[in-house]
């Protein structure tokens, strides 16, 4: 089982390729954004952190953190976020260990996939075989953010602000999609990629 790292800027699509992946190929899927709220849930080590850290404030009265409301305070907080991170990063690189080692026994997929828009910066990459950069025009993943999610110019910026630049994101991977055209387009790129991946594991195997 090959394992890729897929990462990429907010609003590259990196996510798109990654549910496509998993619908067209012999693709485990593992969104980090997803299991990071599964790490938040009631009874886990974190969900207990974040109330003792944060606040009875950020608990809904079913019982849920309030993710909206624990990410505005975090957004224009570094220190807090660099808190929360440390809290729930080391969670979800426990959890992709123990699901990548028994997927591994099962031999269920050919490929495991990591998306994650920080997969680099939390060192998530150590467990990759291989990292994958879905890149994308800048003013492309903007019209992106604006009709998908209506998020106005300012706080494109501020996010965009916050993230690695196209070049560092580069240098760190050995492979880049571009996703500027159709999806179709993107997928021929993905197809190749794979079977080039393929191939090579059938050499060392």
């Amino acid at each position: 089982m090959i394992i890729i790292g897929l990462t990429g800027g907010v609003g590259c699509g990196k996510s798109t390729v990654g549910n496509k992946m998993k619908e067209i190929f012999s693709v485990k899927l593992q969104m980090t954004d997803q299991i990071g709220h599964l790490a938040m849930e009631e009874g886990t080590r974190c969900y207990a952190e974040i109330c003792r850290i944060f606040g009875k404030d950020m608990i809904a009265e079913n019982g849920q953190i309030r993710r909206d409301k624990l990410a505005e305070v975090v957004f224009t907080n570094p220190e807090k976020l660099e808190i929360l991170n440390g809290l729930i990063h080391p969670w979800v690189i426990e959890y992709l260990k123990t699901d990548i080692e028994r997927e591994r026994k099962e031999k269920r997929f050919q490929f495991y996939v990591i998306e994650s828009a920080i997969l680099l910066e939390t060192n998530l990459d150590r467990l990759c075989d291989v990292v994958w950069y879905v890149n994308t025009d800048k003013d492309i993943r903007r019209k992106r953010l604006q009709d998908s999610r209506g998020y106005s110019d300012e706080k494109i910026d501020a996010i965009m602000a916050q993230q690695k630049d196209s070049a560092w994101i580069q240098e760190h991977c050995q492979v880049e999609i571009r996703n500027n055209a159709i999806l179709e387009e993107t997928m021929e790129q993905v197809k190749k990629q794979l079977q080039i991946l393929g191939n090579q594991y059938e050499m060392e195997e």
